[in-house]
């Protein structure tokens, strides 16, 4: 099958952030969504951190200056970054504890290597590229 990696980032206050990655963590107010990968990947550090319901209140309440950090799937930070929703707010370029994520199909599904192919295929041309700059901006 194919299997994708994303990874968790760190979007902070420009405001008031000395955080440059995730060793400035410890010590800080640092919020994530509840449930998430990039929680449970704060709770294997024995890092405290705020739990939110969605990555909107997280970064409310960053932007609001209740955190200095939110960590979460660094697409979807660059993604909502890239809406310029927040001006206070920065993802930082630093990513850390990668998360693979996969289609699921049944065994002996006669659609697993067309699939394979166009992911491939489609991965390597001018229109992904774009369209990671129009949604990531980069």
């Amino acid at each position: 099958g194919f299997t994708a990696a994303i990874a968790s980032s760190l979007t902070v206050s420009q405001l008031s952030s000395s955080i440059e990655g995730p060793e400035d963590l410890r010590g800080a107010r640092v919020g994530s969504v509840k449930s998430s990968t990039s929680a449970a990947y704060l709770e294997k550090e024995r890092l405290i951190f705020d739990e939110f319901s969605n990555t909107t209140e997280a970064l409310n309440a960053l932007e609001a200056g209740k955190l200095d950090a939110v960590v979460y799937d660094h697409p979807m930070l660059l993604f909502l970054d890239k809406q310029n929703r927040y001006k206070n707010v920065t993802v930082l370029g630093t990513t850390f504890e990668r998360q693979d994520y996969a289609l699921g199909l049944r065994a002996g599904c006669e659609l697993r290597e067309p699939i394979n192919h166009a992911l491939i295929e489609n991965l390597s041309t001018d229109w992904w590229n774009e369209t990671l700059q129009i949604y990531l901006g980069r």
